[in-house]
């Protein structure tokens, strides 16, 4: 299989599964994306405003503190990325969103493309792998650049797999394969632990000195 970035031609399918994804956050299932102390109802009683992009959504922006919450934060940075994206269509469309657990990226949601091809999970090595909320690369050092792959089988489960990375691919602390060598597919799941690479630390082991990516699964599947 050939393991590639989100092509421009699939850029309509993403805006789709994009839109979709974050409504399933927002008011489907009762996941919340913000962090503990700010997550609120959004159907409780509130002096809200609603962001104008927001409007085709049915989102209200909760700004009782002045403060936008973290899911806000993220409707903005995939409306700015894709424009207005328009939940339309039947087909279902597999996707990937992963939340940082250590500050190390930014919240992702990845739309994640069916066997034969495959989407890179890697490290930033040029102008075009630069890290953004819908795609699969890192800024970290300690990621490969072509460090796993990940697709989604004909039923929509989305499978990983480690494509000999140096650090490693963890799932639930389970390494996938020994250094320099290819993991068999592992399925990834919602609430699964997936950490890329090993923390490099100094050598009074007191001080990271390069983070490895240590992320939630929050869904993984097809949005329909």
């Amino acid at each position: 299989m050939e393991c590639f970035p989100n092509s421009v031609e699939n850029l309509e399918k993403q805006q789709d599964a994009l839109a979709r994804a974050f409504l399933l956050f927002i008011k489907g299932k009762g996941i919340a994306l913000g962090p503990p102390h700010r997550r609120r109802s959004l159907s409780g009683p509130s002096s809200v405003r609603t962001h104008p992009t927001m409007q085709n959504y049915g989102i209200e922006e909760d700004d009782r503190d002045g403060e936008e919450r973290e899911d806000i934060k993220c409707f903005k940075r995939i409306h700015l990325l894709h424009g207005n994206a328009g939940i339309s269509g039947a087909e279902a469309q597999p996707v990937l969103s992963l939340l940082s657990l250590n500050g190390s990226f930014d919240h992702k949601i990845i739309s994640v493309p069916f066997y034969p091809h495959t989407l890179c999970i890697g490290r930033q090595f040029n102008a075009k792998t630069v890290p953004t909320p819908v795609n699969g690369f890192f800024d970290s050092k300690v990621v490969s650049r072509r460090h796993a792959e990940v697709w989604a089988d004909a039923n929509g489960k989305i499978w990983i797999r480690d494509v000999k990375s140096s650090n490693g691919t963890y799932v639930n602390g389970m390494r996938l394969s020994p250094e320099n060598r290819e993991s068999e597919p592992h399925d990834l799941r919602p609430q699964d632990h997936l950490e890329l690479g090993s923390d490099i630390v100094s050598e009074d082991q007191t001080t990271i000195i390069h983070h490895k990516v240590v992320a939630k699964v929050e869904h993984a599947g097809l949005i329909t």
